[in-house]
């Protein structure tokens, strides 16, 4: 359930920073004080028109969420026979969960350099103010962290699946290995 929230969390960060990036466009600073501006009325539809867009993703959301919910966990764990030698066994375990936190450590160091490398470029050393500086404007932060927040999201639904599924893997390949001698 809380992948599934953060999801939805994630994905109305996304939509928010579309909007807010389009807005930028059109005017960098400023779009306050002519938002004050306008007249009741016209203040009155913008501010529903945006209720309105959030409520409609939210009541979409919430309908899918039993579903959605649903397939998650059916993809996630799938049913899984183990050999009965191999369900108590600690050594078997201890070597398929350090193998997998490596491959985690492999994984997350890559895609972390990669969008380090992508924003500050090769030369520069990694700083949160050289992050926030390459900005030039809030609307495309907001856009980037919640593409950010949903491919964190999609790493944790992926090596929560790599940990459940590789597992399992490992622990037939090493009953093939077994089988073979």
């Amino acid at each position: 359930m809380v992948l599934y929230v953060s999801i939805v969390i994630a994905t109305i960060i996304t939509l928010v920073g579309v909007v807010w990036a389009i807005a930028d466009t059109f005017a960098i600073s400023g779009k306050l004080d002519a938002f004050l501006a306008l007249s009741l009325g016209y203040q009155m539809a913008i501010v529903g028109g945006f209720a309105a867009g959030f409520f409609f993703i939210l009541i979409f959301f919430l309908g899918l969420a039993r579903k959605g919910i649903r397939v998650i966990l059916k993809i996630t764990f799938k049913p899984r026979e183990i050999e009965e030698k191999y369900q108590n066994k600690t050594i078997v375990k201890i070597m398929a969960g350090a193998l997998m936190i490596s491959i985690f450590v492999i994984i997350i160091g890559i895609i972390l350099s990669l969008i380090l490398e992508a924003l500050l470029g090769s030369e520069q050393a990694f700083s949160i103010t050289t992050i926030f500086q390459s900005f030039d404007s809030t609307g495309p932060f907001v856009l980037f962290l919640g593409i950010f927040l949903l491919i964190m999201n999609a790493l944790a639904f992926s090596l929560n699946w790599l940990w459940y599924n590789g597992y399992y893997f490992l622990l037939r390949l090493v009953t093939d290995l077994e089988k073979v001698e």
